[in-house]
């Protein structure tokens, strides 16, 4: 299923066939992000279920806020869409979070994610976290 995620991962409509989380996950990914503090506690879930399964664009809609590190979100996105298109992925990580209120880098977020996946660098840190919510 994840395969299928970042690619339903637009900022626009897009086709039924890609929305391949159940509301339960969506649910699940929604509340451990806040949880663990990760999100902000006022990011309504439509919006996750948005980012991540695509459809209609909620009228509120607003970019996510990050609260931990820029290397996390990297992290986040590469384990929930490790097979996505690398272009749309990180263009579309740009438009749907902020990093404590600012636009991630994303050359500086790709780089992370090849050196981790490389074995050059550790994970970073709360990675733990992300596992544990996508459990």
């Amino acid at each position: 299923a994840a395969a299928f995620i970042a690619c339903a991962m637009t900022l626009a409509v897009v086709p039924s066939a890609f929305a391949c989380m159940s509301e339960d996950k969506i649910g699940t990914i929604h509340a451990g992000l806040i949880d663990k503090k990760i999100i902000n506690s006022e990011t309504p879930e439509s919006h996750i279920e948005y980012v991540l399964n695509g459809g209609e664009r909620p009228d509120t809609f607003k970019a996510i806020s990050w609260l931990k590190s820029q290397s996390l979100l990297a992290y986040f996105i590469n384990k929930i869409c490790s097979q996505a298109h690398a272009n749309n992925l990180w263009a579309i990580t740009r438009q749907a979070f902020r990093v404590k209120e600012r636009e991630p880098n994303v050359n500086a977020m790709k780089n992370g994610v090849s050196k981790t996946t490389g074995g050059w660098i550790k994970n970073p840190k709360n990675s733990d976290l992300i596992d544990e919510i996508l459990e």
